[in-house]
This record gives structure tokens, sequence and C-alpha cells, in this order.
């Protein structure tokens, strides 16, 4: 059910609005301080264990680190 109510709303000249005051109460000031993470070193054949266990169908992409990206200057590069 909607209800419809008809007020008339009146603007302020920027001079008169507090902008540095809430209209809601009072406001935090700071935040409250997080815990810093933990953080655990494990070895890759560690981590893939765990993460079978937790997720048996989980898909991961392994990188073999002598892949590279990047072809030499020598290769791929026509004669000038």
């Amino acid at each position: 059910m909607l209800i419809f109510a008809e007020f008339q709303v009146t603007g302020q000249p920027l001079s008169e609005i507090s902008f540095h005051k809430s209209k809601h109460g009072k406001t935090r000031k700071t935040r409250p301080r997080q815990q810093p993470a933990v953080v655990v070193t494990i070895d890759e054949e560690e981590a893939l264990v765990r993460l079978k266990k937790v997720c048996p169908d989980a898909c991961v992409f392994l990188k073999d680190y002598s892949d590279t990206d990047t072809a030499s200057d020598d290769e791929d590069m026509p004669p000038v």
C-alpha cells in the first residue's frame, strides 16, 4: 500500500547550512582499529590439498615458471 503525503520543502542559502555538524546525532570521528591480518606461509602443494578439502571441484590455473611471456631480442623481430 502506497501512501502519498504532500509537503512543501523550502531551500536554505548555503551560508545557513552547517556541513560540519550532523543533524542525525553524534558521528564517530575515527574508525575503530582493525586487527592486523595473520599471514600464514605454506607451500603450493599444501595449499592445493587444503583447497581440495574445502572445494573438491575448484579449478586452479598453475603457471610453469619456465614459461615466459616475452620474446628475446633476437627472435620474432624483422631484420632492419
